[in-house]
């Protein structure tokens, strides 16, 4: 049985590629993710960028356990992004690994939204080096536990110190936690006991906020 698998990637525009062939090859990447979703191979698929900085948000519909962004859908960006250094050959895409969900998707049917979002957001934030692992230790015992209760459809992952958060608006419309059960979360008490503010390095541009929200470049889903 196919199931829905979930991943988000960090890329970054080359020195020198102009805002022309950025807009021409995302234009080009939406098109042709609309007819991935279309063909059943998506159910979503979302772009975001902050200034030089774009990230990808992929449900990917499969038997595999991982995506890998390198194929017909993305070959438009090739020319427009800078080579990340892999173990065996550069890469466009860099995985982001998943540090914190509410809910984890059972099949197709289980995850197929209930109402099509207003929006499909994307945020970043930064982390104190030194607080790295502090965060990331947290926010896996919140999820391991699995009685926090929150926006169904919001996944954030990590490389370096770099987080991207992904969401939907209204993000109320489908709060649950992993197991499904009402009872009191102790981890996330926890994580609020170490001040979570001191974990962060705050934007300035955001009133000191954590997260900064940035442009949506396009985004598709298997709702429309």
């Amino acid at each position: 049985m196919n199931n829905v698998i979930r991943c988000e990637y960090r890329g970054k525009c080359k020195v020198g590629s102009t805002e022309e062939a950025f807009s021409k090859a995302a234009a080009q990447t939406h098109e042709l993710a609309a007819e991935a979703v279309r063909r059943g191979e998506m159910m979503t698929c979302a772009m975001f960028r902050h200034e030089q900085l774009i990230f990808l948000y992929i449900e990917y519909i499969g038997n595999e356990t991982f995506y890998q962004p390198q194929g017909e859908v993305f070959a438009p960006m090739h020319d427009v992004l800078m080579p990340w250094p892999g173990f065996y050959e550069d890469t466009d895409w860099t995985y982001m690994e998943p540090v914190f969900w509410f809910d984890v998707p059972k099949s197709v049917d289980h995850w197929r939204r209930k109402m099509k979002p207003d929006a499909r957001c994307g945020r970043i934030a930064r982390l104190q080096p030194n607080k790295l692992w502090g965060y990331v230790t947290h926010h896996l015992a919140i999820v391991e536990e699995g009685t926090f209760v929150g926006d169904r459809f919001q996944f954030i992952s990590i490389h370096e110190n770099l987080l991207f958060s992904y969401y939907e608006t209204p993000r109320d419309r489908e709060n649950t936690n992993v197991k499904g059960i009402s009872a009191e979360s102790v981890e996330i008490e926890r994580w609020k006991a170490v001040d979570p503010r001191n974990h962060f390095i705050h934007f300035e541009e955001a009133g000191g906020a954590d997260f900064l929200t940035i442009q949506t470049v396009f985004d598709v889903g298997i709702t429309e």
